[in-house]
Parts: C-alpha cells; structure tokens; sequence
C-alpha cells in the first residue's frame, strides 16, 4: 500500500512538472506564463476590445507560450491618448505584475492593436524617458491612428452617416478638444503628427526596435468606407516611420498582403491578422 501511495504521488509531480505554461487571470489582465519563458510579450488591445476578444482576433498568439514567450494581455482599453498620470499608473501596474509574477524585465516587447498601439508607444517613450525599472526593448503596433489630428479630420468627413465617426468626434471634442482651436492638445496626445513632421512622444524610444503593420488595401477602403489613402493608419504610420529613419530610429514597416481577415473569416484590413507568428518571432529573438 505505502509502495503504491508512492509510485501515485511520483506520477503526480511528474505530470506536475510537465504540464502546460501556467495561466493567471484577473480583471485587469491575463497572463500566460510560458515554461522556458525567454521574452515577455505585453498585448494592448483596440478601443472597445477585451482580452477574450483578443485571443480571438490574435490568431499569432495561439500556442505562442510553446516558443518561449510569455503573454500578458491587457484589459486596458478606450484610449487613444494617455494622460501623465495614466502612463505612471500603467507604468507601475505593469512593474508589480513582473514583480509578483516573477517575470524577466529584460527581453520585453510590446504590441497593440488600433489605438492599443497608441498606448503602446506613449507608455514606452515616457518609461524610456523616466528610466523605469520596465523599458520595452521592442514595440510593434498594427495599424494604429498614430495622427489624432488626421482622424478628427477623417471622421469629421462621415459624423453625419457613420456611428462610429460620430462618437469620435463627440470623444475628441469632450476630451482635447479640436485640432484647429486646440493644435497643441494634438501636439501632446498623438504619437505622430503628418502636418507637424516631428513628435516628442516618439522621440525617447530610440533604444527599442519599433515595427508598424498595416495592409494598403485602398480599394477595400474606398469601397467599404469611403476613405481616401492620406486618411488611413497606413499613410500615418508611413509617415512616422519616415520620420523616425531620418532620426536613426530601428523601424520597419510591414506592409502585408491579403492578411486583412477577421477570425470569422470577413475580410477586414484592419486586423490583428496582418501579424503573422514566425516572422514576429524571428523578430523578438533576433
């Protein structure tokens, strides 16, 4: 009977220490913790997504714990800009999840999705510019209005016939006002601005590597919603990295082909799709 109480608990701490990358969940994120965990990746997800939304959409986090990347996904939405103080909080919530999880600080990337990327480039240059205990070694986001000036002006065009057009208008006007009375509040906010070739936001992430992805389909937007090619994330990010080059920033832009598609298969350039798994890998571990 001892012999067999034995040989049971044997088995237990066996499959114990083989089973799968742990799990955490709480409602401000859900961690995936990988086994062999050699990167940390921080997702910030869209304007109006959750983290279940996300694991859906983000076909390239499926089994990403098995490659050696642990995945923090956030439950931080409903901003396309950060205010100070809201950087420091994130800040710090962020360095007590490493501290409590025991997570490595050293070989961290973040991506966001629409205006997750957004967050995630204003979150990194202000903890790159106050040298925080968590500095991002890379970011990459898919399709982000970087340019808040540029998409008051395109939503402006539809308030009267998009829903969706209408709330950011009425979001920009309740917050920061408009672009052409209240240029500096712009300035402040956005990532980049097209019209003023030069950003502070962006300026302190010299030292991390910074990837944009975004698809051209022009005809898919001309169609779908009558936007002109200076009206999209694709001609904003263009422009930034265009910038950044110029300040000898580590940027490239992925221009992805035929990727646009939902989870449920309708095509959709503006997606979590157009990031495909390996060559974001090849990307953190290079």
């Amino acid at each position: 009977m001892i012999r067999k109480i034995y040989t049971l608990l044997f088995v237990f701490l066996l499959l114990m220490s083989c089973s799968p990358n742990s799990k955490i969940k709480t409602e401000q994120y859900e961690l995936q913790k990988s086994k062999h965990e050699k990167s940390v990746l921080i997702i910030f997800p869209c304007f109006m997504c959750s983290v279940e939304n996300t694991k859906q959409e983000a076909n390239f986090l499926k089994d990403i714990q098995n490659k050696k990347v642990t995945t923090l996904i956030l439950n931080y939405n409903q901003k396309l800009f950060l205010e100070d103080f809201e950087k420091k909080e994130l800040s710090d919530l962020l360095e007590n999840i490493f501290k409590e999880n025991n997570l490595n600080k050293h070989n961290v990337f973040y991506g966001g999705f629409s205006s997750g990327g957004n967050v995630a480039l204003l979150l990194g240059n202000y903890q790159s510019q106050n040298k925080t205990e968590l500095v991002p070694k890379g970011i990459f986001v898919v399709d982000s209005p970087v340019d808040l000036e540029l998409l008051y002006k395109s939503s402006q065009k539809d308030v009267e016939s998009n829903d969706e057009s209408a709330f950011l208008i009425d979001f920009f006007e309740n917050s920061i006002g408009n672009p052409i009375q209240n240029k500096e509040n712009y300035i402040k906010y956005s990532p980049f601005l097209v019209s003023e070739k030069t950003q502070p936001n962006l300026d302190n992430l010299k030292y991390s590597k910074i990837r944009f992805y975004s698809e051209s389909d022009f005809k898919w937007f001309k169609t779908n919603r009558n936007k002109e090619k200076e009206e999209l994330n694709f001609y904003h990010l263009l422009e930034a990295e265009k910038y950044l080059k110029t300040k000898g920033f580590s940027v490239e832009f992925i221009k992805t082909k035929n990727r646009g598609y939902r989870a449920n298969g309708d095509k959709y350039p503006h997606s979590w799709n157009l990031v495909e798994q390996n060559e974001l890998l090849n990307w953190i571990f290079d």
